[in-house]
């Protein structure tokens, strides 16, 4: 468990302009020939395993490949419109609540956004999972110019990645990754500062 914690928390430099982490959250500086570059990637994977029957699991994979390319492609307004078919599901994976809370704070319904967010993070299984989804948090936050929430959701991924750590040596790893994190929102949030 301590390991995939370490995983998700590390962060991989790319290049100087980027940094990728590691599960479904992209950091970038703002050396980005977008206006407002984005902070968060999914992966074209579901990284979760499904309970459900083989159909099901099949329609819940198609929905999350069409979600998570029109999230990275910034085709927010087509995820909205698949709300309806969102909802014929009895039951879904967290990580759809992810897409459809952050897509929902990037539209600017933040009370929904929001609502969804939390509903993600409470379904989501403690440890590298949750740990994930507070990453995305704190970056939404971030883009939000919300520095308060964001240091209070990197005391949450402190929190829990101290109830899994064995050794001294594993703590310091996770403090340099957790550290290394949070330089990058800090300085997301000061570029969105300066813009202004």
């Amino acid at each position: 468990m301590c390991k995939k914690i370490i995983q998700t928390l590390h962060v991989y430099s790319i290049n100087k302009t980027s940094i990728t982490m590691n599960l479904f959250s992209k950091l970038e500086n703002h050396q980005s020939n977008e206006d407002h570059p984005s902070l968060i990637l999914f992966p074209d994977f579901l990284p979760e395993m499904l309970s459900f029957t083989t159909a099901e699991n099949e329609r819940i994979q198609d929905l999350y490949l069409q979600l998570c390319s029109l999230f990275n492609h910034h085709n927010y307004n087509e995820i909205l419109f698949l709300l309806p078919q969102v909802s014929s599901f009895s039951m879904l994976p967290p990580i759809i609540n992810l897409i459809i809370g952050a897509t929902m704070i990037r539209m600017g319904r933040l009370d929904s956004g929001f609502r969804e967010l939390a509903v993600a993070i409470i379904m989501s299984s403690r440890g590298e999972q949750r740990i994930g989804f507070l990453i995305v948090a704190a970056t939404l936050h971030a883009e939000l110019n919300d520095k308060e929430r964001v240091q209070g959701y990197l005391g949450e991924i402190l929190d829990l990645s101290r109830q899994v750590v064995q050794s001294s040596e594993e703590f310091d790893i996770v403090k340099e990754n957790l550290e290394e994190l949070e330089n990058t929102l800090l300085v997301k949030l000061e570029n969105i500062k300066d813009k202004e």
